[in-house]
């Protein structure tokens, strides 16, 4: 992921909140998407934003480096976050968002501690979607925000990379 952005910096400056390009976001959500959802609440350095599923961190990347609050990104796989974390490091946003392995509907984090919940393009993906919003009611605070983006069709099934969403 370093070395393609690393190719692409050499061609002009990177895009603002993405300094791996989008290659360490798995979603489809764009730029766009994530500014409207920030839209919701007010973000300043006391606010902390959840992502649930958020894989190698992007959009909670994205969120520190565009809104300047704080941010977590979990995924249920230990490596990624190790991943995740290093590539936080290096992008300088260490300061402002963490990587935790956890399972999004057994999350290591306590109550009202977080001031947004975001789950994008993640609950289809989840074994327990239930689960995890009921975790997120759990950790997000009394005012709090929950945002959640996810594939829809009214059509029938779809199949977006091998991920078949139901209607």
């Amino acid at each position: 992921v370093r070395e393609i952005a690393g190719r692409a910096a050499i061609s002009g400056p990177l895009p603002r909140g993405w300094p791996y390009l989008g290659v360490d976001h798995s979603g489809s959500t764009s730029l766009d998407q994530l500014a409207a959802l920030a839209r919701h609440g007010i973000f300043r350095k006391y606010e902390q934003v959840l992502v649930l599923a958020g894989g190698l961190g992007a959009p909670a990347r994205w969120a520190a480096a565009q809104l300047g609050c704080t941010a977590i990104s979990t995924t249920p796989c230990r490596q990624e976050a190790i991943l995740g974390g290093a590539l936080t490091a290096d992008a300088g946003l260490a300061d402002a968002v963490a990587h935790l392995a956890s399972a999004s509907e057994r999350l290591a984090i306590g109550d009202a501690a977080v001031t947004h919940v975001w789950a994008m393009e993640s609950l289809g993906l989840l074994p327990d979607p239930a689960g995890a919003l009921g975790e997120a009611r759990r950790v997000v605070r009394p005012g709090g925000h929950l945002a959640v983006v996810e594939l829809a069709s009214d059509t029938g099934p779809i199949d977006v990379g091998g991920r078949v969403i139901h209607p």
